[in-house]
């Protein structure tokens, strides 16, 4: 449920700002001995998973294959029990089966990361809250299942994000991201959206559409829900689209770009990257076409 699709992009960013930009150090550690290490946590997830990369210095990186940090050891624990993640050249990922699907709110995660050669990171995350399960109510117009989606909010807790998933009798699950605010679908772009900080306590709404299933082969239901997020990746999406944002100005906007660099988020001790956890709620199901 995590967008670690695009993290092997997002990486790539802590290797630029440790190796291309003075004026940015990250603990005025040497390129060679800088981990950059990303993982996200959840109860409602069945693997667990991180990226581990090494960076080089300038003119020493052939491909994102090049700073793979291939035979590291990665921990997860609870402080009950630990998990080793173990690496997969095929996927380039460190991954586990998750023991701990039962989690309850609060629940602090550590995670350790060291190399062979004696370079070591770690970090710690808190699970945040579970959400209460949202309410829907929609209908088809013009092809689409327009929709309202209603949930309380009754412990003032502001990190969240909303999280679609389309699946069929002819294939694997899309999942979508939504982000925060008055408005969502299942098809808005990655680069786009990102968590919020702004839930209301109390009732929020969103309004949002997806396919309502005409024309389609199969069956088609689509799935919603809440997931709150640890206040460490709402800061580390920010950051990033932030990130973004300024690099676009630098490449390819027509304005030249004098702001200096927007530094991402991170939390890894002795590193750069993230570690968090996020908490989702128990999804409402839409049958859009049997």
């Amino acid at each position: 449920m995590c967008r670690l699709a695009s993290f092997l992009y997002l990486l790539m960013i802590a290797l630029g700002l440790a190796s291309c930009d003075p004026g940015v150090s990250i603990e005025n550690i040497d390129a060679e001995n800088l981990l950059c290490v990303t993982s996200f946590i959840s109860p409602q997830d069945s693997t667990l998973t991180a990226y581990v990369y090494r960076a080089r210095s300038n003119g020493d990186v052939a491909g994102r294959v090049s700073v793979l940090e291939k035979n590291a050891t990665v921990v997860i624990s609870d402080g009950k029990k630990e998990v080793f993640l173990v690496f997969d050249p095929i996927l380039r990922t460190y991954n586990a089966m998750n023991p701990f699907g039962a989690a309850k709110d609060g629940t602090v995660f550590h995670l350790r990361v060291s190399t062979p050669d004696g370079v070591a990171v770690s970090a710690q995350s808190l699970l945040p809250p579970k959400p209460r399960k949202p309410e829907i109510t929609g209908q088809v117009k013009d092809r689409l299942y327009e929709f309202e989606m209603l949930w309380h909010n009754d412990i003032n807790y502001p990190y969240y994000d909303l999280e679609g998933k389309l699946s069929s009798n002819l294939g694997d699950s899309l999942y979508y991201f939504m982000g925060g605010g008055s408005q969502v679908s299942f098809d808005q772009d990655l680069y786009e959206i990102m968590p919020s900080d702004k839930q209301l306590n109390g009732v929020n709404r969103v309004k949002g559409w997806t396919s309502s299933g005409e024309g389609f082969p199969g069956s088609l239901k689509a799935s919603l829900r809440v997931v709150h997020v640890e206040e460490a990746n709402f800061k580390y999406w920010k950051t990033y689209k932030e990130y973004r944002n300024w690099g676009f100005n630098v490449d390819g906007g027509i304005i030249p770009n004098f702001k200096s660099p927007v530094r991402v988020f991170s939390n890894i001790e002795g590193g750069f990257g993230v570690f968090a956890s996020q908490n989702a709620s128990e999804p409402f199901e839409i049958v859009l076409k049997d």
